[in-house]
Formats: C-alpha cells, sequence, structure tokens
C-alpha cells in the first residue's frame, strides 16, 4: 500500500522495530495481539509515498562525489516501477528538502532513451552515482551546471551568492556533506563561486 525509508542515525544499537508486520510505513495492519501499532519502540519512516506516486521503492546512497557538491549528503533513491528519482537530507533525524530528480535526468535522453526500469543505484570509487537499470544500461549522473551555478541557471553570476546565501541561512546549503550548514560549507561555495 505504501513505500516507505526510514533514517537510522550511524551507531545505533541493532534491533529497531520499523513497524512490520503490524505496520506498513505510517499504516496501521490491525493484526490481532502482539502487534501494537505506534509501539513506543516504533521507529517511523522519514519519508513514505502512496502507491499514486509509485510502486517498488529502491533503496539508493548518500552522495559523496565531489563532481556536484550542492549534493554532498543528499539521500537518493528511486521508485523502479514508474522509473522516478529523488533525493532529501536528514537533518537531526527529520527528511528535509526532498527533490524530483527525474526530468533533469531524463532530459539527455530521447523520448525513447528515458530511464527505464531502475533496479539499484550505487558509487564508484570517488563517491559519483549510477543507476543499474533491467536492460542493463549504466548511466552515470554527471552534473547539469558548474558547481558555483547554485540557482541553476546556467550562468554563475551574483544572483547564484544570494541563492546561496538564502539557503545558507535557511540552513540547507551543505556543501561539504557533513548533514549541517557551517561556515565551512560557505568557504566551500565561494572556491567554486572563484574557480576552484
Amino acid at each position: 500500500t505504501m513505500e516507505e525509508i526510514t533514517y537510522i542515525p550511524f551507531g545505533t544499537a541493532p534491533g529497531r522495530n520499523l513497524g512490520w508486520p503490524c505496520m506498513e510505513a505510517t499504516l496501521c495492519n490491525n493484526m490481532p495481539a502482539p502487534c501494537q501499532c505506534n509501539a513506543p519502540t516504533f521507529t517511523a519512516p522519514v519519508h513514505t509515498y502512496t502507491h499514486q506516486e509509485g510502486l517498488a521503492v529502491i533503496g539508493g546512497t548518500v552522495y559523496r562525489g565531489s563532481a556536484i557538491p550542492r549534493w554532498r549528503g543528499r539521500y537518493f533513491f528511486m521508485d523502479a516501477m514508474y522509473s522516478k528519482i529523488w533525493s532529501f537530507r536528514v537533518v537531526n533525524g527529520v527528511r528535509v528538502d526532498l527533490q524530483e530528480h527525474t526530468a533533469a535526468l531524463n532530459e539527455p535522453f530521447n523520448s525513447t532513451n528515458r530511464m527505464n526500469f531502475p533496479i539499484t543505484m550505487g558509487a564508484d570509487g570517488n563517491g559519483e552515482l549510477y543507476v543499474l537499470e533491467l536492460r542493463g544500461r549504466i548511466p552515470k549522473i554527471v552534473p547539469e551546471t558548474p558547481a558555483a551555478d547554485w540557482d541553476l541557471d546556467g550562468v554563475v553570476n551574483s544572483s547564484d551568492c544570494f541563492a546561496f546565501l538564502a539557503d545558507y541561512f535557511g540552513g540547507n546549503a551543505d556543501m561539504t556533506g557533513d548533514h549541517a550548514t557551517t561556515s565551512q560549507d560557505f568557504f566551500e561555495y565561494l572556491s567554486y563561486f572563484f574557480g576552484k
């Protein structure tokens, strides 16, 4: 009925209660005892979606590459049946900044050659992302614009600085991939803006 993604912080002891079979994502399956929906030990998912949005979530990976620094620390995942791809960040255990990338990733392809039935995602030794499709193709996710083009308009100019600063002061400018927005992110962005 629903697809789900659960975040478990690094260093957490094993044995978390993720709900199954008593619950599916945030839905109670109304099973008899000992099932208890929303038990105190239940770890709720950070993201769910219904089968109107997709049918088969494919867990992905956190981007740790250098080709697209604005994506560092984002968790990428896909839906196999709908051939969609999204990403988000986790800040203090909460999902933030959900983005869909399907259209942008399909843009270089013609209508008969779009992403088709992705079955897994992985990263190479440099942390760059690849998608494996059922038909055997393995496209690499590459940057669309320079790293300093924060507003993604294809031009690096002062509007990118203002867009970056708005995200920076909003706590959503993790250039270093450490799941936090700090002064290191500010200086990392400036290094790209001034020609790293």
